[in-house]
């Protein structure tokens, strides 16, 4: 219940139409608990992709806060009206949209929800609706990386880094890891005209990866109601912008010389029925795992095969399988 402001007078009133003597003509009211207004504020963003890799190209939609007052005690929150994308302050997730038209049907499948402080003593929740008035393909123009390709091998470590995008959003970011060691190689804010990063960094041996993406600010394709609780009382203050922006992800193995090396089986493991193979796999190198029933009369038989990235691989094989013995050959 929500309190207008000024006096409000609260009664609990109760009426027994029971004759049963031997029951308690009385009602008892416990835990009623009262909680100051608080005027709630919220500057809301959304930032809709489409991301690129190889030949594949996917969407996501990442909600999220820019500015709340006051500060969460528990958390603020926010949701598509099927909770496919949900984001905090400065923090989103987004679900894997395979096209576009999957993406504008969650946006305008129902209320999103904004929650302030969740689960917490001072909890509220308002409701809002996003229309897509306006947004396709070419407002979402395709990203291509042209060098170094993605799931190329033997990269030189002083690649040169090439693309093609559209040079009409307003900002360019370009990014390169190192996966192995789970650190950022460099990254930069480029003018949105540049094809190439001629200051790109060195790349160190090993599965590397390599991301540009394009942003244009304040796109005006969408309409974004204001929030109302359930007493349809609207939120304090309200402020919501829409960017949208279009990338491109490339990942690599730097390495001109790959000289195979065995690997070495971990301990086994069995869940829900599968027999666990893992081992730790060698950058750019070919691994073939295949299975016999017998070691002396064979033959091996291949089960999977696939390009090592240098990180732990954890393979689940049917325990139906009649083979007793496996092995990893690499190339």
């Amino acid at each position: 219940m929500t309190l207008q402001p000024g006096p409000n007078t609260l009664r609990w009133s109760f009426y027994n139409s029971d004759t049963d003597a031997n029951n308690y003509d009385a009602a008892f009211l416990d835990n009623v608990q009262y909680y100051p207004a608080i005027e709630y504020e919220a500057y809301f963003d959304l930032e809709i992709q489409r991301e690129t890799r190889g030949t594949n190209t996917y969407y996501l939609m990442f909600p999220s806060f820019t500015y709340t007052y006051p500060n969460p005690v528990t958390t603020h929150e926010v949701a598509s009206p099927n909770w496919l994308s949900t984001g905090s302050i400065y923090s989103s997730s987004s679900a894997h949209y395979a096209t576009l038209q999957e993406l504008i049907n969650e946006i305008e499948s129902g209320d999103w929800t904004l929650s302030f402080n969740v689960n917490g003593p001072a909890s509220r929740e308002y409701t809002f609706t996003i229309t897509v008035d306006a947004l396709s393909t070419s407002d979402l123009p395709p990203v291509a990386i042209l060098e170094p390709l993605d799931n190329a091998i033997g990269v030189a470590t002083n690649t040169g880094y090439m693309w093609a995008g559209p040079a009409s959003f307003d900002s360019l970011y370009v990014y390169a890891r190192d996966m192995e060691a789970n650190t950022s190689l460099g990254y930069a804010n480029l003018p949105v005209g540049n094809t190439s990063w001629p200051a790109g960094p060195t790349l160190p041996e090993g599965t590397n990866s390599f991301d540009v993406s394009y942003t244009s600010n304040n796109f005006a394709g969408l309409t974004i109601s204001e929030p109302m609780d359930w007493d349809s009382n609207p939120i304090s203050s309200w402020s919501a912008t829409v960017e949208i922006s279009a990338g491109a992800h490339a990942r690599f193995v730097v390495g001109s010389s790959l000289v195979p090396l065995p690997v070495t089986l971990l301990q086994p493991i069995i869940s829900g029925g599968d027999f666990g193979l893992s081992f730790l796999s060698q950058s750019g190198a070919k691994h073939i795992v295949q299975s016999t029933t017998n070691l002396v009369t064979g033959p091996w038989q291949p089960i999977t095969n696939f390009t090592g990235t240098g990180v732990l691989e954890l393979l689940a094989l049917p325990m139906t399988n009649s083979a007793a013995f496996y092995r990893v050959e690499t190339q």
